[in-house]
This record gives structure tokens, C-alpha cells and sequence, in this order.
């Protein structure tokens, strides 16, 4: 399994690997720039993300997850469709078996613990609950 906090680096180093390594490599703009903009996606759905149940964010880590495996299908179909050898087709079909390996690997969030009990008989308040006599 990969820890939480490893998850959560290895999403910046996807983002950044996304925005810079394409345009590094010296790819076309037909390929750098949908992957700049597919690294800006990651990076904003990291930073949305609660990695952890107390923490601040507007999505779960599940769904954070759900993201990485969608990303990572889209990822080995576009390599799929691009037909032909070559180092941009592996790179996409690799970032892309990756995004689902990370995306099955991470557990998910535990339960959140609402203060609520579930079954048994209930609590008394406080000083016992009832007037002594």
C-alpha cells in the first residue's frame, strides 16, 4: 500500500513532471500543452483535496482517487490512439498506468468518526441524569 503522505508527493511531482517535462523534452505544442494543462488539473485537485478527515479541502480522498484513476485511463487510451513507437506514446501509457496503480494502491480515507455511537444502550448526561432522591 502507499502511505497518504507519499501520495500527496507524488501528486506534486505529477504536476510538475506534467507541466515541465514535455516542454524539458522539447515535445510539440500539440502534445505540451494539453499535458501542462493536465498537470495544472492535478495540481488543482491535490491542493482541493482532505488527505486526511480533519482536514480542510473541498473533495475526499476517495474522490481524489477516483480522479487519479480516471486520469490514468484517459491517459493509456490517448497512448493507445496514438498509433506508432515512440518515447511520448510510452510516457503516456507509463503516467498513465501509474495514475491507476497509485489510484488502486492508496487506501482510502478511514471512517470519519461523527461522535455519534451506534448501538448499545444510550449514555447518561453528565452527573448521572437523574434526580437523586
Amino acid at each position: 500500500m502507499i502511505p497518504l503522505a507519499l501520495h500527496a508527493a507524488l501528486d506534486g511531482l505529477s504536476a510538475v513532471a506534467l507541466m515541465a517535462g514535455p516542454r524539458l523534452l522539447g515535445w510539440p505544442r500539440r502534445l505540451s500543452e494539453p499535458l501542462f494543462l493536465a498537470g495544472a488539473g492535478v495540481a488543482a485537485y491535490s491542493l482541493a483535496t482532505r488527505y486526511r478527515p480533519d482536514a480542510p479541502g473541498l473533495i475526499s480522498f476517495d474522490e481524489h482517487r477516483m480522479l487519479d484513476a480516471a486520469q490514468g485511463a484517459a491517459f493509456c487510451l490517448a497512448a493507445a490512439r496514438m498509433g506508432g513507437p515512440g518515447p511520448a506514446r510510452r510516457s503516456l501509457a507509463a503516467y498513465g498506468l501509474f495514475s491507476l496503480a497509485a489510484a488502486a494502491l492508496t487506501q482510502g480515507e478511514p471512517p470519519h468518526r461523527t461522535g455519534r455511537r451506534t448501538g448499545g444502550p444510550p449514555r447518561t448526561p453528565a452527573g448521572g441524569g437523574a434526580h437523586r432522591r
